[in-house]
């Protein structure tokens, strides 16, 4: 992108995002998660301060927003596999906003004393509030399969014949281009959204899948989010595989950010180091940027 000339010009705002609940959480509670019916979800039942100390991480690494725990959370989840009533399985739903609450609550404390102690006097992170956002998972995230990384479960929930399934980077899983589904939720109803994009991709997805996505649309462009996986695969039978074989994340973030993406975190397998990293990567791009609206001949001059 081309920076607006201008000393005082000021780049645009990137939201960090969280990473991987279940992955971070793993840390608190000394094993891997993955394969419970509930996966991380239980973890609002039987350990809430580890899921409150988790929030608090990625709010520590940078997190400008923290998501709940509720991706795989459902009522008749918790019926079913925690053996309690409808009532009280509404209720830990709720329990999972209110730990993220009490999370930020002793984030901002620990900031006010980072500024009374003259710690933190200026920056971008001195005056940010953190949001909560809620997670609210598709049907696949229920029936514990993995369907809902290819939407298989359609199949069987209207009773339809079998679709063929797209693996690119251009495509969503039923061969749609990503770029017209994305924009055609933004324009039914662009009040109720705050961006599209893409959730719990590999990494080297990315770029193919948001690059042009508004170039017909310069003056007005619609807000872009990504939040990739590690990159590994998941297989059911045995959970993340190939994570050797994978580019960190924040290998990307300042080519997603020059391709227009403005909210940026992580999805499965990532840490709240690997946020801290993404956080790392944005304040040089934003400083970056700066530099180029204060001085834009300065690249030219130095590729000649």
């Amino acid at each position: 992108m081309t920076p607006t000339n201008g000393e005082g010009a000021e780049p645009p705002h990137i939201v960090v995002l969280d990473g991987g609940f279940s992955t971070q959480l793993s840390c608190h509670v000394g094993h891997v998660i993955d394969g419970d019916p509930l996966w991380s979800a239980r973890f609002l039942y039987t350990h809430p301060e580890e899921v409150v100390n988790t929030h608090l991480d990625f709010l520590r690494a940078g997190a400008d927003l923290i998501i709940t725990n509720t991706y795989q959370a459902s009522v008749e989840g918790f019926v079913e596999h925690l053996g309690i009533t409808a009532e009280e399985s509404f209720e830990l739903i709720v329990r999972a906003v209110e730990l993220a609450k009490r999370a930020r609550s002793a984030y901002l404390e620990e900031y006010q004393d980072y500024l009374q102690n003259g710690k933190m006097t200026s920056g971008y992170l001195k005056d940010r509030i953190p949001l909560i956002v809620g997670s609210v998972g598709p049907y696949g995230a229920h029936l514990h399969d993995g369907s809902e990384y290819d939407g298989s479960y359609a199949d069987t929930t209207l009773l339809r014949d079998p679709y063929p399934y797209f693996f690119d980077n251009q495509s969503i899983a039923h061969g749609e281009s990503f770029q017209k589904v994305a924009k055609k939720c933004w324009e039914t109803n662009p009040d109720q959204l705050v961006a599209v994009g893409v959730n719990c991709c590999a990494p080297s997805f990315v770029s193919n899948l948001v690059k042009g996505f508004n170039d017909d649309r310069p003056h007005d462009p619609i807000p872009l989010i990504v939040y990739p996986n590690s990159g590994e695969k998941y297989n059911p039978q045995i959970g993340w595989i190939d994570r050797d074989k994978c580019e960190a994340v924040e290998v990307f973030v300042q080519e997603w950010l020059e391709l227009g993406v403005r909210y940026v975190g992580g999805c499965c397998r990532t840490y709240a180091a690997d946020v801290s990293r993404i956080r790392n990567q944005v304040h040089c791009w934003r400083d970056r940027w700066r530099f180029q609206a204060k001085y834009p001949y300065a690249q030219n001059n130095n590729a000649e």
